[in-house]
């Protein structure tokens, strides 16, 4: 199973765990949220009613000592007009404890309590009923019997009566504790349940986690286009070899497949992309427990083979047959491969190997008839001169050691100044270091970006200085690397430095070499109709020592093609087959209506034939060698060449 499917399957289990324990941990959330709410309504129910109980009965017993009091005071009462009221308000009284006692049997029927309400009925009955005859004999002037029974037949039902109420009431209280209790115990059983949710949702989620380290380690540590582990994974895998002593049983490879940028253009980056998907597959369908591929960017891979096994893998690598996408089916494709090979010894750590390794490779880049080449000593010089360019850069950058130079452009119709190139020189150490010294390295490295913006941002600031003091400039040409064709906010970083300057286009160009459209041709195309959009020309440099030049002749939108210096090479020998090449080559450029320079001047004989093949702009040592800023300003002020 590839790791792919092996990372496809383990987010399906992933989703699945997440989505059950989120459901799990729902549905028990919403459990145990119903079950309080039932507890509560339950619980505020049961305490009503028995509080409404109480609170009757209680009720009943006050207003009985009310009437009571009431009789009391008739009895002794000897105005006619008073006893009357009492007698009235007393009568009141009474419909309202008849009243209580209805909603009472209404609280009480059909339950426990319902024999204490009829107890409490019946004497409330026979109280009543002797209140009917205390009040008769008190009428009729007996108030020694209305006393009587006020004493002992009506003292009794109020005692029976509160009696009644007391046993009722502490039935109730009673009824109020086995609730309170009850509900207790069920709280307790939904807290359990709780925390058993809780436990079954912290497992998922602890699952969760684990299935995510384990994908998260291989995403991290996984090339995402061919499958394949990339250069951090490698390099840990071999820091564990390294710690068991394993390693010195392993050779370093390095490969990289043979004119891929060609592939590239031709096919496209789709095909392209195919292509190095199924090269890894064969790569990894080569290898045997313990060893592994890494991708380390662009057609570049990293193996460690056990030793014994790097015999064999050489002989099976140098042709690979894949299928090539197309329109009609797929078509087969034999790759050719380089390779660098490094044999681990004792002391070596990971980093050392896959160095080793790598400078190999480098150095079977450079041999035309050798594709596998053996790491020697010697290569190390290499590596450590790169080192050393690296971290000087770093420093030289900040110390702005790096100086622009312009090398003149000349209208050979009539040798008057038309232009320039910027180029930068470093001065370190009070010395000038060649370019070929370090600007294959920062390229090879990456770090050419930087110093491109940085000489860019230096040719803005010199225009603009020109332009504030009167003196007129021409239109500079500053190279920038294909790497730029990376990053989508490259043309925004030019034109936010020449708004930073408040320069238009006039005095700008944007030169890119031929081999740009090799690998990143739509983004190339985007760029060039962008900085046209804004009024800056741009220039292909090198044109005609790639794959593709009449490709982009055809396709990008140029202003200015640059003959390469190689094609003068053959002209002082007379050689017509240069000369035909030469100016059909110039014919066609113009014909595309594109302008056309040639650099590399150095005779009149140059500047002859030329001018007669239709070349009107030069660039070489004839007219002027690349100048420091003063010297360059003193031909602005001068344009016009003499030559002898």
């Amino acid at each position: 199973m590839s790791k792919k499917k092996r990372r496809n399957r383990l987010s399906i289990r992933i989703a699945l765990i997440t989505v059950i324990a989120a459901l799990a941990g729902l549905a028990g959330i919403l459990r145990l949220s119903y079950q309080m709410r039932q507890l509560e309504q339950t619980y505020n129910r049961t305490m009503e009613e028995n509080y409404e109980k109480m609170e009757e009965m209680h009720r009943i017993s006050r207003q009985l000592q009310q009437h009571q009091s009431m009789l009391y005071a008739y009895l002794l009462e000897d105005d006619p007009g008073k006893c009357d009221t009492l007698e009235k308000n007393a009568k009141e009284l009474e419909f309202e404890i008849k009243a209580v006692l209805t909603s009472l049997r209404e609280h009480t029927r059909g339950g426990e309590y319902e024999t204490y309400y009829h107890d409490i009925f019946s004497g409330l009955v026979g109280y009543f009923k002797n209140v009917e005859f205390i009040l008769d004999f008190s009428k009729a002037g007996d108030t020694a019997t209305a006393a009587y029974y006020m004493k002992t037949s009506l003292q009794d039902y109020i005692i029976g009566i509160n009696a009644s109420v007391d046993h009722m009431g502490s039935l109730v209280e009673a009824d109020m504790r086995t609730v309170r209790d009850q509900i207790n115990v069920k709280i307790l059983q939904a807290n359990q349940e709780a925390m058993l949710m809780m436990v079954v949702v912290g497992v998922a989620t602890l699952i969760c986690l684990v299935f995510c380290s384990r994908i998260s380690d291989e995403m991290v540590g996984t090339d995402l286009l061919t499958g394949a582990a990339n250069f951090d994974r490698l390099l840990k895998y071999g820091e564990k070899l390294q710690k068991k002593g394993k390693l010195k049983q392993f050779t370093g490879i390095a490969v990289s497949i043979r004119n891929f940028k060609f592939i590239n253009q031709e096919y496209g980056s789709s095909v392209g992309d195919s292509v190095l998907q199924q090269y890894a597959a064969k790569l990894s369908a080569m290898l045997v427990k313990g060893e592994m591929l890494a991708r380390n960017g662009g057609d570049n891979f990293l193996l460690l083979l056990h030793t014994g096994r790097v015999k064999a893998f050489l002989e099976r690598i140098p042709r690979m047959e894949i299928d090539v996408p197309g329109e009609n089916g797929s078509d087969k494709m034999v790759l050719a491969s380089r390779c660098g090979m490094y044999q681990a010894e004792e002391k070596d750590a990971i980093s050392d190997v896959l160095d080793a390794c790598t400078l190999a490779l480098n150095d079977a880049r450079k041999q035309k008839n050798v594709d596998q080449v053996w790491f020697e000593s010697s290569m190390y010089g290499e590596l450590q001169q790169r080192k050393d360019v690296l971290e000087a850069y770093r420093i030289g950058l900040v110390e702005r050691e790096f100086l622009v130079y312009y090398q003149p452009k000349v209208d050979m119709r009539n040798n008057h100044l038309c232009g320039c190139e910027a180029l930068v020189r470093w001065k370190r150490n009070g010395k000038i270091v060649p370019p070929y010294e370090f600007i294959p390295i920062l390229e090879a490295e990456g770090n050419i970006t930087l110093l491109d913006f940085y000489v860019f941002d230096t040719v803005c600031r010199d225009i603009r200085d020109w332009l504030d003091r009167g003196i007129t400039p021409v239109r500079v040409s500053s190279n920038f690397s294909k790497l730029h064709l990376k990053n989508e906010d490259f043309a925004d970083k030019i034109l936010h430095i020449m708004e930073k300057y408040h320069l238009d286009g006039t005095y700008i160009e944007v030169e890119l070499t031929e081999s740009s459209g090799y690998e990143s041709f739509d983004a190339l195309k985007s760029f060039v109709a962008c900085m046209k959009e804004h009024g800056i020309h741009t220039s292909i440099d090198d044109f005609g020592t790639g794959y593709s030049s009449l490709s982009l002749l055809k396709d990008l939108d140029a202003d200015m093609v640059k003959l390469d210096r190689s094609f003068l090479f053959g002209l002082e020998s007379g050689n017509v087959l240069i000369e035909k090449l030469i100016t059909n080559i110039v014919r066609m450029i113009r014909d595309l209506e594109r302008d056309v320079i040639c650099e590399g001047v150095e005779t009149k004989r140059h500047v002859e034939f030329l001018t007669n093949a239709g070349c009107p702009y030069a660039q070489g040592f004839l007219y002027d060698r690349p100048l420091p800023h003063d010297d360059f300003e003193k031909r602005l002020l001068s344009p016009v060449y003499q030559i002898d």
